[in-house]
């Protein structure tokens, strides 16, 4: 490659020369020789120009004739980038590389054995990325003290460098897992423990998602990423995750259903009945339809599918076998029959409370910010 270069840059040169000068009737004579070009300082000394004084061809030799730029287009067409399993040309167009893309995914899937029909898609957002969710009744597999001291001795060792790579291949779990449990064991401790929010908590998660309402409707208000939770999760000594959840589940829901005027409807026989009618499982579940009801105002997506699972767990308890034997039409008949007097839920006087000073807090942000919202977008 660099020799063609090189020998591209000589023709270059000689052939700025010739193109001035009148070269001998020759077609064998279309390029000045280097030696030529260094021996003739003066433009006389072009004058008369022999035979000798050119380069000369053959006809096979012309034809690979190319200018430095043509030769940097040859190398660079015959270099390759070598991917994963095929080789990619850079003027393959966009739409190949994007048929590649799904092959590979489609490779993947297969690869993996993965069952596409256990997957939804969160259309909160606007890709497409797939999310693996577990199946009903299927029991979370907990951390036993030997993996724990495996992860505390990479902590002590690789401190922030952790190799999660080879802990996901060393334990069969995945990296999402361990993240996680990395975050629970620098808190210093192993199990669970319920640690009920502050007003100081709830305010701080408040203060940061208040920012981001210019713009924005209240059902997609969020913070941008993971990154800022992480953040809001340092402050008030809790894990990112967690602290989403609060938002998500709790203070955006309350503020929903006071605007929308259901604050405390209790929807667990609606939901439940709604499901049994118009489902045939879960996965058939048309999460967006069923939240853009009126009967479910002030209720989000995520919302509902909270809900859902607090039922589908009753209902597993009540009838003591797995989850995978539970159904809508089982849920629908044990909420019946255990919420079939209650018209809201009954909330003790600390969490009423909650909501009012939350709901006030917001008003008065609104208010001092001049800000205008809307409850859900179109």
């Amino acid at each position: 490659s660099v020799e063609k270069i090189n020998a591209a840059e000589l023709l270059e040169n000689s052939c700025k020369v010739s193109t001035k000068k009148k070269l001998p009737n020759d077609k064998n004579c279309r390029y000045l020789k280097k030696e030529t070009i260094e021996n003739k300082k003066s433009k006389h000394d072009y004058d008369e120009l022999t035979r000798d004084d050119c380069l000369t061809w053959k006809k096979d030799q012309t034809k690979s004739i190319r200018t430095k730029i043509e030769v940097k287009k040859e190398i660079a067409e015959d270099t390759e980038i070598k991917g994963d399993d095929r080789k990619i040309k850079p003027e393959e167009d966009t739409k190949k590389c994007k048929d590649v893309a799904r092959n590979r995914k489609e490779k993947y899937v297969n690869e993996n054995i993965i069952d596409v029909s256990n997957q939804t898609v969160d259309s909160n957002k606007k890709s497409n990325k797939v999310r693996k969710v577990r199946k009903p009744g299927k029991t979370l597999n907990k951390f036993t003290p030997e993996e724990d001291k495996i992860l505390l001795y990479e902590m002590d060792t690789s401190g922030d460098q952790i190799n999660v790579a080879k802990l996901t291949k060393e334990l069969n779990r995945t990296s999402k897992t361990i993240h996680a449990r990395i975050e629970k064991l620098k808190t210093g401790k192993t199990w669970r423990e319920y640690r009920a929010y502050t007003l100081t908590d709830d305010l701080v998660i408040m203060d940061a998602v208040l920012k981001e309402l210019k713009g924005n409707s209240l059902e997609k208000l969020d913070l941008p990423s993971y990154r800022e939770w992480k953040t809001i999760g340092d402050q008030i000594g809790r894990q990112k995750s967690h602290a989403k959840f609060r938002w998500e589940y709790y203070l955006k829901t309350w503020l929903l259903q006071h605007f929308s005027g259901t604050l405390n409807l209790d929807i667990r026989r609606m939901l439940a009945n709604y499901l049994a009618d118009h489902f045939e499982d879960v996965d058939s579940v048309n999460w967006l339809s069923v939240a853009s009801r009126t009967e479910f105002a002030g209720q989000t997506q995520i919302s509902l599918r909270f809900r859902y699972v607090q039922l589908f767990n009753k209902t597993k308890e009540k009838m003591k076998g797995s989850g995978e034997e539970v159904t809508l039409k089982h849920i629908a008949d044990i909420t019946n029959k255990q919420f079939k007097e209650s018209r809201f839920i009954r909330s003790n006087e600390k969490t009423l409370t909650r909501q009012k000073k939350i709901i006030d807090y917001f008003e008065k942000y609104v208010g001092d910010n001049k800000l205008t919202f809307t409850l859900y977008s179109k």
